[in-house]
């Protein structure tokens, strides 16, 4: 009896086999979109893959705010922030330029497991133009295949420009030459990393451009109105209907925005009143006002919100919700045990970008005295670094534990590793052509080596687990490493050869 069955047994087991086989190969050969770097299919990727992925990583109803949106979603929305100051369970689900359709299917994918009972709509995409066909991929290739991803596939397959849709059913298709940037590594895992930048979909963001004066505009001064994206505006509706249907409250937000015009606040405000949502625009002079947004602080670069900008956005936000909304407060809940974990490291990786918004060297070696513990932090001179060394700078050198000489050390190299609050290592020359160099062992057993070769050679080296972080340019060159979590925090170099440490480079 058992024969007579053999065959169809092994037809079976070798299905099963080559299916789960061609579906590891996919995931391997799928772009991974997991680095802020801009990669071979188009684009900047945003850590986009980890927001669509946490569809299916939250534990099942766990999940009362959400946020869809673009790039300028993932940072201007903390849900760790409202976790920790109003005591919310929400997830941010923007991702790279995210499409209206993309945001609208991801939301009926997470229907599938979650009940929010508000969703946040960044509003860019309503009048700006349509996303390019990467930006469709991430959101569809990291989304499992369901009767909801299938029909947005074959509606979206039928638009100019799109890949076809057999490429979106069978990734593989299009993907197959991406073979040649597999590492060995990659082979071994089974979906994204996690960075340390990511935080249930925020992108936390230490940088600070260029200051820019902009105090918002009088919603009774604006007149005309933006033309609409016929296609945001069918999917943005359809989201709202969807939130509707769900007995979900909707809420429209534009963060602020340095190309963002008082036309396309009028577009969205009426697009709001036609939905009878509300619409906060941090573009206003009231919002900027009661938020305490600055333009001139608050920028990583012109479209998106540093941390400081960030937090400014989301606490407000958090105030709308306390005030507006019943929501439960979830930080003393054992089912939200997971929300408290992130928010620990949230907490920490908060504190790493403070190094990253200091933008001179006195005010950078306070902070690296009021927070040296858990850190491994690296100094290296490049060329010279001596000459407008002032007494605060030098005390504060001091303060920090070391011990060296800097006045009459004109030209000569340095090197300083400071672990946990103590003062590791100290050299400095003898002469100016001396070279210095130094290696040892993290406390997580990686490896690092300092350099600092004076003149007439000039040279700084902070190499860290075999990657070169020094930015190798005149002056003090600082890396700061997190021995709790284990990465980079922070590399900048600032010359004190030519002021007192206010020039830099980052």
């Amino acid at each position: 009896m058992l024969n007579r069955y053999k065959p169809l047994l092994r037809t079976v087991i070798f299905i099963a086999l080559a299916t789960g086989m061609f579906n590891r190969l996919t995931w391997i050969m799928l772009p991974k979109w997991d680095s802020s770097e801009v990669i071979e299919w188009g684009g900047n990727s945003w850590f986009s893959s980890a927001n669509v992925n946490a569809i299916y990583d939250i534990p099942n109803d766990t999940i009362d705010v959400v946020a869809l949106g673009p790039s300028t979603t993932m940072r201007s929305f903390s849900p760790l922030e409202l976790y920790g100051n109003y005591g919310l369970s929400a997830i941010n689900l923007g991702t790279g330029n995210q499409p209206p359709m993309g945001g609208y299917y991801m939301l009926i994918e997470l229907l599938k497991t979650q009940t929010p009972k508000v969703v946040f709509l960044e509003a860019f995409t309503l009048v700006h133009p349509n996303s390019a066909e990467s930006f469709f991929r991430v959101t569809f290739d990291f989304l499992r295949m369901s009767q909801g991803k299938f029909e947005g596939v074959v509606e979206h397959s039928k638009s100019d420009g799109a890949d076809s849709l057999i490429s979106y059913i069978f990734p593989l298709l299009k993907y197959h030459t991406t073979w040649k940037s597999i590492y060995p590594e990659l082979l071994l895992k089974f979906k994204p990393e996690e960075h340390s930048t990511y935080h249930y979909g925020y992108h936390l963001d230490n940088h600070q451009m260029q200051p820019v004066e902009f105090d918002g505009w009088e919603e009774k001064t604006v007149t005309g109105v933006s033309a609409y994206n016929i296609d945001a505006y069918e999917y943005l509706s359809k989201t709202i209907e969807l939130c509707k249907a769900n007995n979900i409250e909707v809420i429209l937000y534009k963060s602020p925005h340095q190309g963002w015009a008082e036309r396309d606040f009028a577009a969205v405000e009426t697009f709001a009143k036609l939905y009878e949502v509300p619409y906060y625009d941090f573009n206003t002079a009231a919002i900027i006002e009661s938020s305490g947004v600055s333009f001139e602080t608050d920028f990583g670069d012109p479209s998106h919100l540093n941390l400081i900008g960030a937090l400014k956005v989301t606490n407000y936000l958090g105030e709308v919700l306390e005030k507006h909304y019943q929501l439960p407060d979830r930080r003393n809940d054992a089912k939200y045990e997971h929300i408290n974990k992130g928010y620990i490291r949230y907490v920490r990786e908060k504190e790493n970008a403070g190094f990253g918004l200091t933008k001179n060297m006195l005010s950078y070696l306070d902070l690296i005295e009021s927070s040296k513990d858990d850190y491994t932090i690296f100094f290296s001179i490049m060329d010279e670094a001596t000459y407008s060394l002032d007494i605060q700078l030098l005390t504060a050198l001091t303060q920090i534990g070391f011990e060296t000489e800097f006045t009459n050390k004109f030209g000569f190299p340095f090197i300083g590793v400071i672990s946990n609050g103590e003062v590791i290592y100290e050299q400095i020359g003898m002469k100016q052509d001396d070279e210095l160099s130094y290696s040892g062992k993290l406390l997580d057993n990686k490896s690092f080596e300092v350099k600092s070769v004076g003149i007439p050679e000039r040279y700084s080296s902070i190499i860290v687990d075999d990657v070169e972080y020094a930015k190798n340019v005149r002056g003090f060159n600082i890396v700061v490493y997190d021995n709790k979590y284990n990465h980079v925090v922070d590399s900048i170099a600032f010359d004190t050869w030519i002021d007192a440490g206010v020039t830099y480079v980052r």
